[in-house]
């Protein structure tokens, strides 16, 4: 956890300092504007993040991403002060027609005075994604642990602004290892995983073997590990908890779904 801490506290020494130099900064809509960090520092970061879970075996790995998420939390939630919207004019670069565009501005206050620090937490939000794009890689289902994470916290805002940015990391065009462009993550978290495949099942007229085989079936069809599979998605079922969720899905395709039974939707 020492390189998450290490990051955000470099974070914020650097908006320190930038505060305490205010008179250098520019001036936008009445607040003195923060620059950007350093690039160099955030890759250093990601990497000493990447040789962590090379050293780790496969099961530690998603307890090592289960507390960096839980920390980004922590920490994404403090390191601003409020949100203000704008409304702002940009130029069409081929009718050069004025187009309105609307925004978020994001403010801290520093010893009575208020900074724009939105660049700072485009940063931020640029090494969360490094971080995502890194975890995926190694296959880990950082939207289920982000999900599962945000069922236990008190605010929800942090974690619905991390599965975006885990969205955007799984749709970016950065290679795996296998060579080819990482598909978009799966939306369905792992609760939801097993009741497809159990409802598929069912209407097939089959059974599988055991509870240890279909996750280890699930795990190799959906991504994530076996155990998390089996933790997070078999052993909390209660059977229909996604009810609502599986019935507007299975209806995109045409489908009825009811309580673990499907039928052709009429």
């Amino acid at each position: 956890m020492e390189n998450i801490r290490a990051f955000f506290n470099y974070v914020d020494d650097f908006k320190i300092e930038q505060f305490k130099a205010k008179e250098k900064l520019r001036k936008e809509r009445g607040y003195s504007v923060l620059g950007n960090t350093d690039f160099e520092m955030s890759c250093k970061y990601v990497e000493k993040i990447a040789n962590k879970l090379f050293s780790m075996c496969k099961e530690d790995r998603e307890i090592y991403v289960k507390l960096i998420v839980s920390l980004i939390g922590n920490y994404h939630l403090i390191c601003y002060d409020r949100i203000e919207l704008i409304t702002y004019e940009i130029s069409d670069a081929f009718t050069n027609e004025r187009i309105e565009c609307k925004g978020n501005v994001y403010i801290e206050t520093f010893n009575k005075d208020d900074f724009d620090i939105s660049c700072v937490v485009n940063d931020i939000d640029f090494f969360i994604e490094s971080l995502f794009c890194l975890f995926l890689d190694f296959g880990i289902d950082v939207h289920s642990i982000i999900e599962k994470s945000k069922e236990k916290a008190p605010l929800y805002n942090e974690y619905e602004r991390m599965k975006e940015i885990c969205e955007k990391a799984a749709e970016s065009y950065i290679f795996s290892r296998s060579g080819k462009v990482r598909k978009k993550v799966a939306l369905a978290n792992t609760t939801q995983q097993v009741d497809v495949i159990r409802t598929f099942i069912k209407s097939a007229g089959v059974e599988y073997n055991n509870d240890t085989a279909l996750a280890k079936f699930i795990s190799w069809l959906c991504g994530g590990t076996e155990d998390s599979v089996r933790k997070n998605g078999i052993v909390p079922n209660t059977g229909y908890g996604n009810e609502n969720e599986l019935k507007k899905q299975f209806a995109s395709i045409g489908i009825d779904y009811d309580k673990g039974t499907i039928k052709t939707l009429m």
